[in-house]
């Protein structure tokens, strides 16, 4: 079956480890030969009696895809299943107990305006017990992550990281082109996507040509992968390579993983399903103002923090609450929404959101200061 480049579920990173003793050298051998042979990016080393191995299914070469050497593209089930079960020796004994600790999981999306649009879009949203970094690279691009916060609570909840960044400039500086020799033919809709950025002849892919806002998962240590264990129906502690190859074989390992990264992105990120008027119905109209105040910001903990110096926290803590159920008034945000949720079940059980345009406004500290201040009047009657 071809895969869709653009909008599918991709495996970007595995790794697993092994109890050294569980192999006799000579086996051991034999499965880093396998590895190699599928995946030339993979490491592995020795720690505390453990082998890890670590490798990028999206690089997955053989005869028929040839030498990879990008993470755009996600061979079928069927290749990634003989690749595992030549790595395993296919050892039903050894598959169960290699045991994966690292998982990344990823989408790349065809975008109708500049990434960087939508980073800034992703950063005038406000989140549930999320804190979100930006890292800026010298030509101005950004990497936008987000993660749970830096505290003692954190541990005991799901810790994932998510990360957006351009994935076009992304590849540009790791290969020195924007041109990419693909390993498999283009699907129809993904060349609809891409227009003549694609050149059938050439099997090639001008990276230039296209907005290409890549969305990609971490899962860390045993705790961090339980909703992909979950999905997978684990029976045992840990995920395993043989749960992967369990699924594989009954072609279902690619739905289950976008069911995980489609189910966090909608509860973390794009859970905001009522408009402003819906969120606000019942409230005075200066509650309204203070709403669509921090609703305005560029960066709303901007807002946070003008409030905490000013001793105000009290005040103003149920607007956060309100604003993280309202539904941006953005065709950026309706863009990224649709394309994100429109291949999977999902989307089924959605309906395709309407947009409207809304610019963020500015506001100096001292400025916002002032404004606050002014809201923090007794009000008897705002009829």
């Amino acid at each position: 079956m071809l895969l869709n480049t653009f909008g599918d579920i991709k495996i970007d990173k595995i790794q697993a480890l092994y109890e050294k003793a569980l192999l006799p050298q000579e086996w051991r051998y034999e499965s880093d030969n396998a590895v190699n042979q599928y995946y030339h990016d993979y490491i592995s080393f020795n720690k505390a009696g453990y082998i890890f191995d670590r490798f990028t299914p999206t690089k997955l070469s053989n005869s028929l895809r040839g030498d990879v050497v990008h993470n755009l593209q996600m061979p079928s089930e069927i290749y990634l299943q003989e690749s595992l079960e030549d790595i395993t020796l296919h050892n039903k004994f050894l598959q169960k107990n290699m045991k994966i600790t690292e998982l990344h999981l990823t989408k790349d999306l065809v975008l109708d305006y500049a990434v960087y649009d939508y980073i800034q879009l992703l950063k005038c949203l406000i989140y549930s017990r999320l804190e979100y970094d930006v890292y800026a690279s010298k030509d101005g691009e950004e990497t936008f992550t987000l993660h749970y916060k830096h505290n003692g609570d954190s541990r005991k909840g799901l810790q994932i990281l998510i990360k957006f960044y351009n994935k076009a400039s992304e590849y540009y500086k790791k290969h020195g082109t924007y041109i990419s020799k693909l390993a498999e033919p283009l699907s129809k809709l993904d060349i609809k996507k891409v227009g003549d950025a694609y050149d059938p002849k050439e099997n090639t892919l001008d990276l230039s040509k296209v907005n290409i806002l890549r969305v990609e998962m971490v899962f860390k240590t045993t705790k961090k992968l339980l909703p992909v264990m979950k999905a997978l129906s684990c029976d045992g502690e840990y995920l395993s390579v043989y749960d992967l190859i369990r699924c594989l074989r009954e072609g279902t390992l690619y739905k289950r993983l976008d069911k995980v990264f489609t189910d966090i992105l909608m509860e973390k990120i794009f859970n905001k399903e009522k408009t402003f008027e819906e969120v606000t119905a019942g409230i005075n109209n200066i509650r309204k103002q203070e709403l669509q105040l921090l609703l305005n910001l560029p960066d709303p903990y901007y807002f946070q923090a003008v409030i905490e110096d000013l001793g105000l926290e009290g005040k103003f803590s149920d607007l956060f609450t309100m604003a993280r159920k309202v539904r941006p008034d953005s065709e950026l945000y309706t863009e990224l929404y649709n394309k994100l949720f429109e291949s999977t079940d999902i989307r089924d059980n959605l309906v395709l959101l309407e947009y409207f345009v809304r610019g963020c406004s500015s506001y100096s500290s001292e400025d916002l200061k002032d404004i606050l201040l002014a809201y923090d009047v007794p009000i008897w009657d705002d009829s």
